[in-house]
C-alpha cells in the first residue's frame, strides 16, 4: 500500500494538523473568487503537506480549488527543489454533496481522487502501485468561505444604496422648519 512506502507525513508552512481520529489536516485559505453557484476558485497559498519515505521527501503546496473543472491543483517539489507548479493533484464531484455537507468541517464529504498525473508521481518517487483515480480522503471548506456577489448583485446594492439616500434627503427638505 502507498501509506506504507510512505513513513512520515509533515505539514508546511501555515498548514495545520487537526487532533482525532482521522488525521485531519486544515489549510487556512488565503484568497479566491466564488459565485452564488460556488463556480470559481479557493486558494491555500504558503501551507502544505510533505511525505517522506526512505530518502525521498514530495511537498505538496500552495493549493488552488478550481470548483469549475473539479480539481485541486499544487505545486511539487521533490528533495527541497520545484518540479512543477499548478501540478494536477486531485479530482472531485461537488455534485456528490450539498452545500451543508461541504461546509461541515467536523464530518468532511467530499471525497478526493488521485489525478493519473499525481499517482505516476507518486510510482516513481516511492515505488507506490498506480493510484490513478484511488480515494485520497475526504475534504471540507470552512463556512468563511462565502460566495461572492455577482456583478449584477452588486449594481443592484449600490442602486439600493442610491435610493435610500435619495429618500433621506428628500425627508431632510420636508422636515426643515423656518422660525
Amino acid at each position: 500500500m502507498f501509506w506504507s512506502a510512505c513513513k512520515y507525513l509533515g505539514i508546511t508552512g501555515t498548514a495545520s494538523i487537526v487532533s482525532g481520529s482521522p488525521l485531519t489536516v486544515s489549510f487556512p485559505i488565503t484568497g479566491g473568487s466564488l459565485n452564488s453557484a460556488l463556480s470559481g476558485f479557493i486558494l491555500h497559498e504558503g501551507s502544505g503537506v510533505s511525505l517522506t519515505g526512505g530518502s525521498n521527501t514530495l511537498g505538496l503546496s500552495n493549493f488552488i480549488i478550481d470548483t469549475v473543472s473539479q480539481r485541486i491543483l499544487g505545486d511539487a517539489s521533490l528533495n527541497g527543489s520545484l518540479i512543477a507548479n499548478d501540478l494536477s493533484l486531485f479530482t472531485f464531484d461537488l455534485s456528490s454533496v450539498t452545500a451543508a455537507q461541504l461546509t461541515d468541517l467536523s464530518s468532511p464529504s467530499l471525497s478526493l481522487f488521485f489525478t493519473p498525473g499525481a499517482a505516476s508521481a507518486l510510482t516513481q518517487v516511492f515505488g507506490a502501485p498506480d493510484l490513478a483515480g484511488v480515494q485520497f480522503g475526504l475534504a471540507a471548506t470552512g463556512p468563511s468561505v462565502a460566495a461572492v456577489p455577482e456583478p449584477a448583485s452588486w449594481a443592484m446594492l449600490i442602486c439600493g444604496f442610491g435610493l435610500v439616500g435619495v429618500v433621506a434627503r428628500r425627508r431632510q427638505a420636508r422636515t426643515v422648519v423656518t422660525s
